[in-house]
């Protein structure tokens, strides 16, 4: 529990380190690297599920900061279910 809360505190203390400042939020008319950016944040935040929500990278180094949780948080709860899934499997051996 208090790795937990730990954890917590050290996400939320890097997310606000890397408030720079509003960047407009388009992507259109920008460097290929910036358009690249947008759109692996697209593609993560769509894939794990985490939505949009009201509470949003506003810069790129937000954004950068933001797919590295995304990819920590996804490695993570990978990991979980995979440990899940083979107690449960060896649970399974047990009994028979």
């Amino acid at each position: 529990m208090r790795l937990s809360v730990l954890f917590v505190a050290v996400v939320a203390a890097a997310w606000v380190l890397s408030v720079a400042g509003y960047d407009g939020g388009s992507g259109i008319h920008k460097d290929v690297n910036v358009q690249y950016l947008y759109s692996v944040y697209w593609a993560l935040t769509t894939l794990t599920t985490v939505g949009y929500g009201d509470i949003t990278p506003a810069n790129n180094a937000e954004r950068k900061y933001t797919l590295m949780t995304l990819l920590i948080g996804a490695l993570v709860f990978g990991y979980i279910l995979s440990s899940v899934g083979e107690m449960m499997g060896s649970i399974d051996k047990n009994a028979a």
